[in-house]
């Protein structure tokens, strides 16, 4: 992720689907529909593919590039840092309010950043009224690391050349370098060459973010530092000391540094759930600080959901904040993966890590489902978070039924909650099983699925396409 300074300007519903043998026309349509939304999720934000992975562009042999060092942007950085460690000693004697602001700037500024320059302006992941492009432009200005559009452009190139001489923060050349040490020295030549080919049309004919980068200097100076240093000052009495090396320059250094670790340990420490091939890595302590942005493995992969993650709010801040403008109309056309996508890529990708539960969440179960006809049974792993649903669509059959097991080396489960819905959100059915001995829970579908039928009137044979089956894990 992009952060400020002196470098050169460049020119201008989660759905698995596990079967039993049915006939081999039904079976085609499975094949078919399946195809069908493995082809629709390439085309899930059409408008814009500039943040792509081009897999065709490699570093020429050689040695890497030389360095060329800014002293004015080390000097700068040094000088934060400097004030920013003199504002961890006068915490203890801030007051309360100052505390409390200093949080709320850093939650405001890193707003910023991953909802607004992140996901809405470099991936296009959802769409956003004017009120919250608005709050989200003077959030941005406040987290201080360059204006959106420098910002959105050097990360798309990032994504499109990502861990090569064109990407501007290549982790492959160390922690330091990736964290910070980029922007301390002059832009490679790929990454100039490679911005500078960038469509960034779609950008530069938003009015808002042309306005930013025209007055960007002085919306950074009140946004960033006087802001910050004069309510608590103003309002609740608290020393001007206090209030610029603890509000201003330790927050600032703090939303810097958690902005870097994405570059940096996002890329270097983690697992690789959905692509063991490239370096994103999935780190949930990260998006504690990240508010969302820790999931890089899942991000690299999917940069056009607008999650940033497969599991919605579960250590995702930012997730739940996009949800609630939506909630309220200021957000749209919010865009979210095919849950049969992800499992694909996982299966034809992934390090092993999903399936173990390594990549999954503390806390989380994994749910081995299966269904049997006869002597034929298919069975599926999943990972449940407390509270989640599972959904599985269900390919009905006369014996079919669904067992569902903990993992003895996972969270342990207690009970058990299903009910069955058809595809459009009406519930057909609910029932509680609590699990008081052993670890088998079985729960069969046959009653179920046999009201739903004669309430709706279903052939058997269409049903698969009609039912979802959930175990909610509580």
């Amino acid at each position: 992720m992009p952060v400020p300074l002196l470098q050169e300007k460049i020119s201008d519903s989660s759905t698995t689907t596990i079967m039993t043998p049915l006939s081999t026309d039904l079976q085609n349509k499975r094949e078919k529909l399946k195809d069908l939304a493995l082809h629709l999720v390439e085309d899930i934000r059409p408008e814009m593919k500039e943040d792509i992975h081009d897999p065709s562009y490699q570093d020429e042999v050689g040695p890497a590039p030389k360095l060329e060092y800014v002293w004015r942007n080390i000097i700068l950085m040094a000088l934060l840092h400097l004030g920013a460690l003199y504002g961890i000693t006068l915490v203890p004697g801030c007051k309360a309010y100052t505390w409390l602001w200093a949080f709320l700037c850093y939650v405001f500024s890193i707003l910023g950043i991953t909802a607004g320059a992140h996901r809405l302006w470099s991936h296009r992941t959802y769409k956003a009224r004017l009120p919250l492009r608005l709050f989200l432009i003077i959030a941005n200005s406040m987290a201080f690391q360059n204006d959106v559009y420098e910002w959105a452009r050097d990360h798309r190139v990032h994504h499109k050349f990502t861990e090569t001489h064109a990407d501007p923060h290549n982790s492959r050349r160390g922690f330091f370098f990736c964290h910070v040490g980029w922007l301390l020295v002059r832009k490679q030549p790929a990454v100039k060459e490679k911005g500078g080919l960038l469509d960034m049309s779609d950008l530069k004919a938003e009015k808002l973010l042309m306005f930013q980068r025209r007055y960007y200097s002085p919306s950074v100076l009140l946004m960033c530092f006087i802001l910050p240093t004069l309510v608590p000052w103003y309002c609740w009495g608290e020393t001007f000391q206090h209030s610029l090396y603890v509000a201003a320059f330790l927050r600032y250094a703090v939303v810097l540094n958690v902005t870097w670790l994405v570059n940096s340990v996002a890329h270097l420490y983690g697992y690789r759930p959905y692509d063991k091939n490239i370096e994103g890595r999935e780190n949930v302590l990260l998006s504690l600080g990240a508010l969302g942005e820790g999931f890089h493995n899942y991000h690299h992969i999917f940069p056009y959901d607008y999650s940033a993650s497969e599991y919605r709010w579960s250590f995702n801040f930012t997730t739940f904040f996009i949800d609630c403008m939506a909630a309220i109309g200021l957000a749209y056309d919010l865009k979210k993966v095919p849950k049969a996508s992800i499992l694909a890529r996982i299966k034809r990708t992934g390090d092993g890590s999903y399936e173990s539960g390594c990549g999954a969440f503390p806390n989380s179960s994994i749910i081995r489902v299966w269904i049997c006809a006869g002597e034929t049974p298919m069975q599926k792993e999943e990972t449940c978070l407390p509270s989640q649903y599972l959904h599985i669509t269900m390919w009905w059959n006369e014996e079919a039924h669904c067992q569902a097991l903990r993992n003895q080396h996972v969270h342990t489960l207690s009970s058990y909650k299903s009910r069955l819905i058809d595809l459009g959100g009406q519930e057909l059915g609910e029932e509680r099983l609590d699990r008081s001995a052993g670890m088998n829970a079985v729960v069969p579908l046959n009653c179920h699925m046999k009201k739903a039928m004669e309430k709706q009137s279903i052939p058997k044979e269409q049903l698969w396409a009609k039912m979802a089956f959930q175990i909610q894990n509580l």
